[in-house]
């Protein structure tokens, strides 16, 4: 396994898009973001239709044992709340947004600088990951 000198992992070719290209896509005009992107409990959201949200703001807490919280990848205004199938066909809970602009919400760090510095307290490392929705690692 490698790793990149500013930070990262580079793990092995064996994944099944070892080979594929980068791509952009265009930004869909209605986001359907699951509550179920964890192993655990889905998460239980916290908006409603009508709510407007942001770029990386919490619309749902984690709700039991191995869950964890999903925050936005668009802004917009919530549509609602609907039962979607999941990859496997499995029936999902999952926030429904209109997508509308690029706001991103407030503490949301989109500068250019890399920040290296890391606290000495494990506590508060495991809590930030943890609160910031951060699974599968």
């Amino acid at each position: 396994m490698k790793t990149f000198s500013i930070g990262g992992v580079h793990p092995h070719d064996s994944k099944i898009s070892a080979n594929a290209a980068i791509e952009s896509f265009p930004i869909p005009e209605v986001a359907y973001i699951s509550m179920g992107q964890h192993l655990g409990a889905p998460a239980e959201p916290i908006v409603a239709a009508g709510d407007k949200v942001k770029v990386g703001q919490l619309i749902a807490n984690a709700n039991g044992f191995i869950s964890a919280p999903v925050h936005s990848s668009v802004s917009g205004t919530v549509k609602g709340i609907e039962i979607i199938k999941d990859l496997a066909g499995n029936p999902c809970k999952a926030v429904v947004i209109n997508v509308e602009g690029d706001e991103w919400a407030e503490g949301i760090d989109l500068s250019d600088t890399l920040v290296t510095a890391i606290p000495e307290d494990n506590k508060a490392i495991l809590e930030k990951i943890k609160m910031n929705g951060v699974v599968g690692l």
